[in-house]
């Protein structure tokens, strides 16, 4: 089977109270994931992004030294292409 994960809410008041400040929490956390590359807190850090995602970052990360390489792919569901990639200095993804 898959993986998959899935939100459930106990009520649409809850629903209400903290779907936006955990969208914002997990976006937050994916971009401090890339930017621990760009103060050489570790190699390397690896995430699933959709290509549209992998795209952007991609412009960005090379401003910083640091490129995203796609390892992997899955499709969702809804037909969302989703890359497992690599994303560090060049020489630390290659070794990756």
């Amino acid at each position: 089977m898959p993986k998959f994960s899935r939100t459930m809410w106990v009520s649409d008041r809850a629903r209400e109270a903290w779907e936006c400040k955990l969208t914002a929490f997990a976006e937050s956390w994916r971009q401090i994931e890339w930017l621990t590359g760009v103060d050489k807190v570790r190699p390397c850090a690896s995430f699933w992004l959709s290509q549209d995602e992998l795209a952007t970052l991609a412009r960005v990360l090379a401003g910083h030294g640091l490129m995203a390489l796609p390892l992997s792919q899955h499709i969702q569901q809804d037909r969302t292409l989703l890359c497992r990639a690599a994303i560090g200095s060049p020489k630390n993804v290659r070794r990756f």
